[in-house]
């Protein structure tokens, strides 16, 4: 139950660090480069080649919430620092068209790739890879966590079977605030 209000104590402190501006476009993709740093205390990667202690946050296409997210993780990580509190070192790499994900912690597939990432998701089966979008649908085709935009904000739809299947172990204080397949 204390981890479940810590976390809920960290989303907010996250939201309300990244401002809410007048353009509601604007403020939800800030929301969602809020939760996709959120995330990542509360992931698991069961893969040994991966380094636990640096995050790598891959993206594929463009849109709104990179540069969102770009900017929030060092002004997260300086507060993390300035507060005294133990944080992984995070790193966003834009990826190309050839969609390697070597070295990849997550990967957020940007609205531009919805004609294409069927096949970016099925490139990612059996990866190590947290796979995060905004697609409207995301989770319910295979993706393992959608920021769907809900009338109050964004909301996380979570798809338990894809994360399983890539060793990826998503805390229970992390599925108490989300909605849950298990396709």
């Amino acid at each position: 139950m204390f981890r479940s209000f810590v976390f809920i104590v960290f989303v907010l402190v996250v939201m309300v660090s990244i401002g809410v501006e007048a353009n509601a476009q604007t403020a939800d993709n800030e929301v969602k480069a809020g939760w996709i740093y959120a995330l990542i205390p509360y992931i698991k990667w069961n893969d040994k080649s991966l380094n636990p202690n640096q995050i790598t946050i891959c993206t594929l296409g463009k849109d709104s919430v990179i540069p969102a997210l770009t900017d929030l993780i060092p002004k997260e990580q300086a507060k993390d620092k300035k507060e005294g509190r133990k944080s992984k070192q995070v790193t966003v790499e834009p990826r190309g068209a050839d969609n390697t994900m070597v070295g990849c912690h997550m990967l957020y597939i940007s609205a531009a790739e919805q004609s294409n990432y069927a096949n970016i998701l099925k490139n990612s089966e059996g990866k190590t890879v947290l796979t995060i979008s905004g697609i409207k649908n995301f989770a319910d085709r295979g993706g393992m966590i959608e920021l769907a935009v809900k009338n109050d904000g964004i909301n996380l739809r979570i798809n338990l079977k894809p994360a399983a299947k890539s060793n990826i172990v998503i805390d229970s204080d992390l599925l108490a605030f989300a909605d849950v397949l298990e396709k």
